[in-house]
C-alpha cells in the first residue's frame, strides 16, 4: 500500500494541471464534511431550509470546484494518456483506494446515525450514502470517450431528469405521504447512475488505437453546459414562478431545489441531488419527531406542502406568522430562535397570546401555547423531537385563497387576532379558572426538618403562583430535630434560620403559608405518603417534589407551559448535586414511547401530569420494592400515549447524604427488577429483557462477561452496555 501511495503521488504530481488534484482532493474533503455536516443538522433539528440553504452552497462549491477541474480539456486529455506509458493501471489502483475511502466514511456516517439519532431517520441516512456513492463515486472514473460523445451523456440524463421533474411536481401536489415523493427522487438518482454506468461501458471502446482512455463522467464542454442550462432554467423558473403563486410553502423548496438541479445536474453531471432532496423531504415528514422544540420554528406547516415555516419579526415582538392556504392545517409550536433577553438573562419568547396586549384582543386558548424559556447560560442545547400525533393542530382560516406574509403580519401587529384565530384541539389543557391551572405539589416526608424546609422553601420561590402545597408525613417525630439544609439555588424569599430545626416548628410555618398538612397515623411509606396526598389534590396538574430535593424556582412555571394536555405527562432533566459540585443529567431527552421507555426508565423521579389521571392509573404501587415511579410513568405512557423530556435542569437531586434512598440498596432494586418482569411480561421483548439485565449487573455489581454484554446491547441500551463495560473491564 505505501507504494501504491507513492505512485499515485508521483502520478498525480505529473499532471499538468495541479488544480485537478488540487479540486479532487478538496471536493472529497467536502463531501465528507457536509454528510457529517448534514448529521449534525438533523440531530440540532434544523428544518428543511436549512438543508436547502446546506445544498446550494454544496452545490455551488462544487460546481467551482468542476469549472476549474475540466477548464482544459486538452490538459485532462494529455493527462490520460498518460495510460499508454502503464499508468492505466494505476489509475485504477486509484480508483479504488478512492472508493474504499468513501465506503469507510460512509459506514461511519452509518454508524453515527444508528447510534446516536433516531431510528427513524436512518433509512434516510443509509439512502443518502447510497445515492451519493452510486451517483459520485461510482461514476467518477467510469471509463468512456467524453470528447465525442459527451452529448449523448447530456441528452439522456436530460431525458431523465423532466420526466422525474414532472413527476415530482404530480407527487408534491397530489399526495399527503411524503415517502412518495422521496421514492421518486431515489428512483431519479438510480435511473442517472444507472445510465450513466450503461454508457460508461457503451462508450469505453477507443475506435483508433484499441486501448481504453480514461476520464471522468463528468467532462463536459462549456458549451454544452450553457446549451444545457439554457434549455433547462425556463423550465426551473416556470415551475417555481407556478409554486409560488399556488403554494407559498412548497415554493421555499422548490426554489432552492430547483436552483440546485441546474447548477448539479449540468455542471457536475455525477452529483446528484436526489440524496440532498431525499433528506430534505423526508425530514420534513419526520419534523414532528425529528425537530428539536429548544431550536426550531414557533409555526410548522403540515403535509400537505414540503414543511417550511415563513419567518417575520415585529418591530417590539419576535411573532412567528405562517403563510399558508385557507384552511392549511399547521402545528403550533411553542419557543422560536429569536429571543428576547429579559433582564435576568435568560432567553424568553413571549406567549402568541400576550403579543401586543394593547390594542388586541387575544384569543385566550392561545395562553396555553406559551413560550419556552431557558438559560442559555447553564444550559447546552439538546434535542427534543415532537411526535405529530400528540400535538394541538390549529386552523388559519383566511378569506383570501393565498394568504399574504406581509398582509399577515400588519394584520397582526395592528388588528384584531380573531381574523386569525387559532382552534386548539380537542387535547388542549383545560385552564380552568383564569389562564393558569392549579397545579398541586405533593412532598412526602419523614423526619427530615431541614431538608424538608429546603424543599418548601424552593416551591415558595416558584414564579408560578397557582400553586397547592401539600405535605404528607408519614408518621414522623415531631421532635425531631436537624439543622436547616443547604440550598444549591437559594431562595431569597425564604432564607434559612439558623440553628437546628425542629419538625414542628416547620410545620407550623408551613400551615401559616397556606400549606395543606397531611399526617399518616402509621408510617407506610414514601409511595403510601405519596397516594395520600394525591388523592387529596384538587389541582388541575400535578407534580411531586421529594422532601430531600429543590425545585429551581421556574420549574412549575416552565412545565405548565410545556404541557399541552396531548401527552401521557412532561418531565425535566435533573441537576445531580453531591455537595461538592453538580452535574446536569440531560440524558434521553424527547419523545419517550412506551417501547422506548420499557428499556428502563428515561423520565426521572418526578414528571408533571393531570391528577385525574394519576388515579386512573391506580396510584403508586406500595407493593414494589423500588422503582415505584418507574413503574407509574409506565402505566401513565401506555394509557395516555408518549411523554415528553426536555433537557432543562430544573429539579435538583440532592445525593450528598444518601440517607434512606431506595435507590442506594441494590437488592431492593433487583427486586423490584424481578418483580416488573413478571408485572410486563407481555409487552416485554428481547431487547427489553436484555437492558433491565445490564441494569441489575450494574446495581448488584454482578460480573458480566464481554461477550454477553455485547450480546445484550442493542441501540437503546448502548450507553448502559459501555458503562457496565467500563466498571466492569476498565474498558
Amino acid at each position: 500500500m505505501p507504494a501504491t501511495i507513492l505512485r499515485l503521488r508521483q502520478f498525480i504530481t505529473a499532471s499538468p494541471d495541479r488544480r485537478n488534484s488540487a479540486a479532487m482532493v478538496a471536493e472529497k474533503a467536502l463531501h465528507t464534511i457536509t454528510n457529517l455536516f448534514a448529521i449534525t443538522l438533523i440531530a440540532r433539528g434544523l428544518g428543511p431550509v436549512s438543508f436547502g440553504v446546506l445544498g446550494i452552497a454544496q452545490s455551488c462549491f462544487l460546481v467551482g470546484l468542476h469549472i476549474a477541474l475540466f477548464t482544459n480539456q486538452a490538459q485532462l486529455l494529455k493527462l490520460l494518456k498518460l495510460q499508454q506509458t502503464g499508468s492505466w493501471s494505476l489509475l485504477r489502483r486509484a480508483t479504488a483506494i478512492k472508493l474504499t475511502a468513501s465506503v469507510v466514511v460512509y459506514c461511519l456516517t452509518l454508524l453515527v446515525a444508528w447510534l446516536w439519532l433516531d431510528h427513524a431517520l436512518f433509512p434516510v441516512i443509509a439512502l443518502f450514502c447510497l445515492s451519493h456513492f452510486v451517483n459520485i463515486d461510482l461514476i467518477w472514473f467510469s471509463p468512456f470517450r467524453a470528447e465525442r460523445k459527451s452529448e449523448r451523456i447530456l441528452v439522456v440524463r436530460f431525458l431523465i431528469l423532466v420526466p422525474m421533474a414532472l413527476l415530482k411536481v404530480v407527487l408534491a401536489y397530489t399526495t399527503e405521504d411524503p415517502m412518495f415523493v422521496s421514492a421518486a427522487f431515489v428512483l431519479e438518482a438510480a435511473l442517472l447512475g444507472l445510465a450513466s454506468l450503461v454508457l460508461s461501458r457503451t462508450l469505453a471502446r477507443d475506435d483508433d488505437a484499441g486501448s481504453r482512455r480514461a476520464t471522468v463522467a463528468t467532462t463536459t464542454a462549456s458549451t454544452d453546459y450553457r446549451t444545457l442550462l439554457s434549455t433547462t432554467w425556463p423550465l426551473v423558473l416556470s415551475a417555481t414562478l407556478i409554486t409560488l403563486y399556488t403554494r407559498v410553502d412548497v415554493f421555499m423548496i422548490n426554489a432552492f431545489l430547483g436552483l440546485a438541479d441546474v447548477g448539479i445536474y449540468t455542471a457536475a453531471v455525477r452529483i446528484s441531488e436526489a440524496s440532498t432532496y431525499l433528506m430534505t423531504t423526508y425530514i420534513a415528514s419526520l419534523m414532528p419527531r425529528m425537530i428539536e422544540m429548544k431550536e426550531r420554528d414557533p409555526l410548522q406547516m403540515r403535509w400537505p406542502g414540503i414543511g417550511a415555516a415563513v419567518r417575520l419579526s415585529l418591530p417590539c415582538r419576535t411573532v412567528a406568522v405562517a403563510a399558508a392556504l385557507a384552511g392549511q392545517r399547521i402545528i403550533v409550536f411553542r419557543g422560536g430562535l429569536h429571543p428576547v433577553a429579559d433582564p435576568a438573562g435568560s432567553a424568553t419568547i413571549p406567549p402568541l397570546s400576550s403579543v401586543h396586549r394593547t390594542g388586541a384582543q387575544c384569543d385566550p386558548e392561545l395562553s396555553a401555547h406559551s413560550a419556552f424559556r431557558h438559560d442559555r447560560r447553564r444550559h447546552r442545547h439538546h434535542g427534543f423531537p415532537v411526535h405529530q400525533q400528540h400535538l394541538a393542530e390549529c386552523t388559519i382560516r383566511t378569506d383570501a385563497p393565498v394568504l399574504h406574509v406581509a398582509d399577515a403580519c400588519a394584520r397582526h401587529a395592528h388588528e384584531s387576532l380573531a381574523d386569525m384565530t387559532m382552534r386548539a384541539g380537542s387535547a388542549t389543557l383545560r385552564t380552568g379558572k383564569g389562564s393558569d391551572p392549579l397545579v398541586s405539589v405533593y412532598v412526602p416526608t419523614h423526619n427530615r426538618p431541614g431538608m424538608l424546609l429546603r424543599a418548601l422553601q424552593s416551591v415558595w420561590a416558584q414564579d408560578y403562583r397557582h400553586i397547592e402545597l401539600i405535605v404528607c408525613d408519614d408518621a414522623s417525630d415531631e421532635d425531631t430535630t436537624a439543622p436547616p439544609a443547604r440550598s444549591l439555588f437559594g431562595s431569597a424569599e425564604s432564607p434559612s434560620p439558623r440553628g437546628n430545626l425542629r419538625l414542628r416548628d416547620v410545620r407550623e410555618l408551613a400551615e401559616s403559608r397556606g400549606v395543606r398538612w397531611l399526617r399518616n397515623a402509621t408510617p407506610g411509606g414514601a409511595c403510601v405518603a405519596r397516594n395520600h396526598a394525591i388523592e387529596a389534590a384538587t389541582g388541575e396538574l400535578i407534580t411531586g417534589l421529594d422532601d430531600d430535593d429543590e425545585f429551581r424556582p421556574d420549574r412549575v412555571r416552565t412545565l405548565v407551559e410545556q404541557y399541552d394536555g396531548t401527552g401521557s405527562l412532561v418531565a425535566h432533566s435533573y441537576l445531580e448535586f453531591n455537595g461538592q459540585e453538580s452535574r446536569e443529567r440531560t440524558f434521553d431527552c424527547g419523545i419517550i414511547d412506551y417501547d422506548r421507555l420499557l428499556h428502563y426508565n428515561r423520565i426521572g423521579n418526578q414528571v408533571l401530569t393531570e391528577t385525574s389521571r394519576m388515579r386512573e392509573v391506580g396510584l403508586f404501587d406500595v407493593n414494589m420494592p423500588a422503582m415505584q415511579d418507574y413503574d407509574m410513568w409506565l402505566r401513565l405512557v401506555r394509557q395516555f400515549g408518549p411523554a415528553r423530556k426536555w433537557p432543562a435542569c430544573s429539579y435538583c437531586l440532592h445525593t450528598e447524604h444518601e440517607s434512606g434512598r431506595i435507590s442506594g440498596k441494590p437488592e431492593r432494586v433487583v427486586a423490584a427488577y424481578e418483580q416488573m418482569a413478571q408485572k410486563y411480561r407481555d409487552d416485554l421483548q428481547r431487547h427489553h429483557r436484555d437492558s433491565h439485565r445490564l441494569l441489575m449487573a450494574r446495581t448488584s455489581g454482578d460480573r458480566l462477561g464481554l461477550v454477553e454484554i455485547i450480546r445484550r446491547c442493542n441501540p437503546h441500551n448502548l450507553r448502559l452496555a459501555l458503562s457496565v463495560a467500563r466498571r466492569q473491564w476498565g474498558i
